[in-house]
């Protein structure tokens, strides 16, 4: 089978079908919709073999086992084997401290082109500038 070629149209596509509604923890928050995009552009299932959460509480808890959530996204990338790389279409990436009202005041975001990240907010998307870090297949 060919690989998909990943390219700014597919992850809007994909950022309008998957966040375009109301944020719920274990449902549709950062985390599952970014996840589940990436999984439909790469493949690559991010969540296969992460501890389960279905509500705040549960995030809230799974974040602190991990340190932060700094350090569970590097935990879930490092997982599925993802390679830190410089911004690209379909990366996946972490939004610097302070730009999310999450745990930890940060999201896990989609690279739509390096300057255009896209991240889960309360009622849709929002699109950021930069992340602080990010990876790649």
């Amino acid at each position: 089978m060919a690989a998909k070629l990943i390219t700014p149209e597919l992850i809007m596509d994909q950022v309008e079908l998957i966040m375009c509604c109301p944020m719920i923890w274990g449902k549709s928050d950062c985390v599952k919709t970014t996840t589940q995009i990436f999984k439909t552009v790469t493949g690559v299932d991010l969540l296969k073999n992460a501890e389960p959460y279905f509500n705040l509480c549960s995030a809230v808890k799974l974040i602190r086992k991990h340190g932060g959530f700094l350090r569970m996204v590097e935990t879930i990338a490092a997982q599925a084997k993802l390679i830190e790389c410089d911004p690209c279409c379909g990366a996946i990436g972490i939004s610097e401290s302070g730009l999310a009202s999450g745990p930890d005041d940060r999201a896990l975001l989609i690279c739509v082109q390096p300057g255009a990240w896209v991240g889960k907010s309360q009622n849709g998307y929002t699109i950021l500038p930069k992340a602080e870090r990010c990876w790649r297949v």
